[in-house]
């Protein structure tokens, strides 16, 4: 048998651990959070709003299912696929995104041009060349002026396309919405969790073309800068290459394992929410005689209050996924800042390589590492990109079987029509 204070003893520390467990529990509860950051948290299935032909949680649009890589690639080319494909547009489309990357590949050598420009006025200045130097610095300024003309017929074309690109998809779109089927009536019947149609119509349509064709050139810049930078780097030193790849390539995949999946699915979310929002505010405008007249302000404002909170908290879940990827950018990025100085300045101290190369290396090494890392440094603009696509693919598809049931119900017609006239 064990002594009494022994057993005493034990069952303080079981009280002890018991409510410590209840304390960590409660506070990394949701409702905790939602406490702490001044947002009223309420279960989608408790919010009553105004949109009450809603499916499963009225006022609010449902929560986003987690998309699959194959359905993101699916609406990336039930987009791209009508725009470059069309007899009507593709004679426009693709002779401007010829001359986005022609001039893309100018901007890129005339990088590379500075950076031999900038070599050779650090060689100058080292050397203490006054004539050579004032030379050098010259030619510099010249290659750096020779980036206007570039940069603005590249960014004019890009501009163009995207806009023209905007107008074609928002035009098939309405083709299928708004027609004599009355796609905009049943939608609203058939299809409850297809959320907010004019905003994917007039907002997430625009901002994918805008954005895919940034994210687009980016890539295709990218590719460009590591192509032609890396057969100057390999010449100056292929240890600090190879270790540029191993580490941007790592990089890039553990911010795609990681972060990539949470934050498409939480702007999935935010964008349904804060449609959701403006839908109850042009409710109670066009509404605004008759809810006067009931006093129903209170009750309009409670389902404004409810939404608002559900915007402010799927916010708050999209700032700690980017403060914590953000973070790991951070510190990836600052040990590439010492890299180049670690495996470079021994060379030049063996007199290897001159003083004007640590410059140039910097240089390339920092182009090259931002054309690495891209893809994982614009992991938020991905996230968006593919959250906006999935919901216009969602809107294209529905507003697509609607029209493909009206057809079949009308030959349907057509011929019960002919056997009884015949």
């Amino acid at each position: 048998s064990q002594p009494f204070h022994t057993l005493e003893l034990r069952s303080e520390w079981d009280k002890m651990f018991h409510s410590g467990k209840s304390w960590l529990k409660s506070f990394s509860s949701i409702q905790f959070l939602a406490r702490a950051v001044g947002v009223k948290y309420v279960d989608d299935a408790q919010v009553g709003g105004s949109s009450s032909h809603r499916q499963l949680a009225p006022g609010l649009s449902h929560q986003p299912a987690k998309a699959s890589c194959r359905q993101i690639f699916h609406a990336f080319w039930k987009l791209y696929s009508p725009y470059f494909c069309d007899k009507k547009s593709r004679w426009k489309a693709w002779p401007l995104l010829v001359i986005v990357m022609v001039f893309m590949f100018c901007e890129v050598q005339t990088g590379i041009d500075i950076s031999n420009a900038i070599k050779d006025v650090n060689n100058a200045l080292v050397g203490k060349d006054k004539t050579e130097f004032y030379k050098e610095l010259r030619t510099a300024v010249f290659i750096g002026l020779r980036l206007v003309p570039i940069l603005v017929l590249h960014l004019g074309a890009a501009f163009y396309i995207s806009l023209d690109w905007r107008k074609f998809l928002t035009q098939k779109v309405l083709d299928m919405y708004v027609n004599d089927v009355q796609c905009y009536y049943r939608l609203k019947m058939e299809y409850g969790n297809v959320d907010n149609p004019d905003q994917r119509i007039a907002q997430d349509i625009g901002n994918f073309c805008r954005m895919s064709l940034r994210l687009m050139s980016s890539i295709i810049q990218d590719i460009m800068k590591i192509a032609a930078n890396s057969i100057a780097l390999i010449q100056i030193s292929s240890t600090l290459f190879y270790a540029l790849v191993g580490c941007s390539v790592g990089y890039t995949v553990f911010s795609l394992l990681v972060f990539a999946a949470p934050l498409m699915r939480v702007q999935r979310r935010i964008l349904a929410v804060e449609g959701d929002l403006r839908y109850v505010l042009v409710r109670l405008r066009e509404n605004a005689e008759s809810i006067a007249f009931f006093r129903g302000h209170g009750y309009e404002r409670q389902c404004s209050e409810k939404v608002l909170d559900h915007v402010i908290w799927s916010n708050y879940k999209r700032c700690a996924i980017e403060v914590a990827y953000k973070t790991f950018t951070g510190l990836v990025t600052l040990c590439f800042i010492l890299l180049p100085m670690m495996i470079v300045a021994p060379m030049y101290l063996r007199g290897l390589v001159s003083f004007g190369v640590i410059q140039q290396t910097q240089m390339l090494f920092h182009s090259l590492m931002s054309g690495m890392m891209d893809i994982g440094k614009e992991l938020d603009s991905f996230a968006r990109l593919g959250a906006e696509s999935v919901r216009v693919q969602e809107l294209w598809d529905a507003l697509a079987k609607i029209q493909r049931c009206q057809d079949r119900h009308g030959k349907m017609n057509d011929d019960s029509s002919t056997t009884v006239c015949e």
